[in-house]
């Protein structure tokens, strides 16, 4: 691109020389505006040698164009190319000093957003008290996956709940400000003696699309078939993760609001919510139970409820299931080799 721009520079270039040729030479003197009315230069430039020297040739109305076109000379490769460089020099300069901009502001933002955490945590406003509820848990400058790790919290640590947003809390420890996947969090001041959490490393991006949460104890009562037809009205409700609503459920958000139809209260959770009711093999299933399902590392990754006929009805966040609530089969290759249990009320 740099040459073809400056073979074309060039060329001008030499175009407008032959042209301040020709009209020293008297071709263009009854066809063309003289140049000194067509191109004033009196206030850019001064060649004192070229005009004394046209002066004397052509007399004085030439003068001035006429000096402009003797004096311009085709431009070499070099002088172009020189100037191309400047030219992309100072649009990277400007770049750079866009990006230092933004990078400034978005720094301003992060230290106004942890100011303001920090007054939370004075104001006595916070949420309460929390405990992480797995290992090696990440504490997060924002609220994103994204964001540089502050540091990894040890599954048992107390932490300030400041505030929550979108699936993450903001938390205090140890005079270190940050967030954690509200996943990872249980409200309170200690774990419930029952808590299974899985002691694999604990990512706020993984595949347990869980909201950790404290909650109270599931009665032992409740109406399997019930369940399965509150379920069903809900079929086709889109997946969204930290869903627990009709607008859109994640999958223990699914089963959570289900039996919270029926006066059961379930965790928001798919690892807590193993940890309810009563345990059932595989070969006992019947309508209403919670089966579960294991992968990445985790206790529970997944769940839903039977409904008979070794199916069940879950939110799901496979693209295969259209990313909504749907009947799947425990018989299907991943369910069938990610099975992990079930549990009945």
């Amino acid at each position: 691109m740099k040459r073809v721009l400056i073979a074309a520079l060039a060329a001008v270039l030499t175009v407008s020389a032959f042209t301040g040729a020709a009209v020293l030479t008297g071709r263009f003197k009854n066809s063309v505006v003289p140049v000194a009315h067509a191109i004033p230069m009196s206030t850019t430039i001064s060649l004192p040698s070229a005009s004394a020297k046209l002066e004397s040739a052509q007399g004085p109305a030439l003068t001035s164009g006429a000096a402009l076109c003797a004096a311009v000379t085709p431009a070499t490769p070099d002088a172009v190319e020189a100037a191309i460089a400047t030219t992309e020099r100072k649009a990277a300069e400007e770049q750079a000093k866009a990006e230092a901009e933004a990078k400034a502001k978005a720094e301003a933002a992060a230290k106004a957003k942890a100011a303001q955490l920090t007054a939370l945590k004075t104001s006595g406003k916070a949420l309460g008290s929390g405990v992480i509820n797995a290992a090696d848990v990440r504490l997060r400058s924002e609220s994103s996956t994204s964001s540089s790790i502050l540091a990894t919290l040890s599954k048992g640590t107390a932490v300030t709940v400041l505030a929550q947003s979108d699936g993450w809390y903001a938390v205090s420890c140890n005079n270190t400000t940050g967030y954690v996947a509200q996943q990872y969090v249980t409200m309170g001041d200690s774990l419930p003696a029952d808590t299974t959490t899985d002691d694999a490393a604990a990512d706020d991006n993984s595949a347990n699309d869980s909201t950790a949460d404290d909650s109270s104890s599931v009665p032992s009562s409740g109406s399997g078939s019930s369940a399965v037809s509150i379920a069903y009205q809900y079929l086709g409700v889109p997946y969204v993760y930290g869903g627990a609503s009709p607008s859109g459920f994640d999958c223990s958000g699914f089963t959570m609001y289900v039996y919270s139809q029926l006066g059961i209260s379930l965790p928001h959770g798919a690892t807590p919510q193993l940890n309810y009711g009563t345990s059932v093999s595989r070969s006992d299933l019947q309508p209403g139970d919670l089966v579960f399902f294991s992968d990445y590392g985790y206790a529970a990754s997944h769940v839903g409820i039977y409904v008979g006929d070794g199916q069940f009805i879950h939110a799901s966040s496979s693209s295969s299931n259209g990313y909504c609530v749907c009947v799947s089969s425990l018989t299907s290759g991943y369910y069938d080799s990610h099975y992990a249990g079930a549990r009945r009320f």
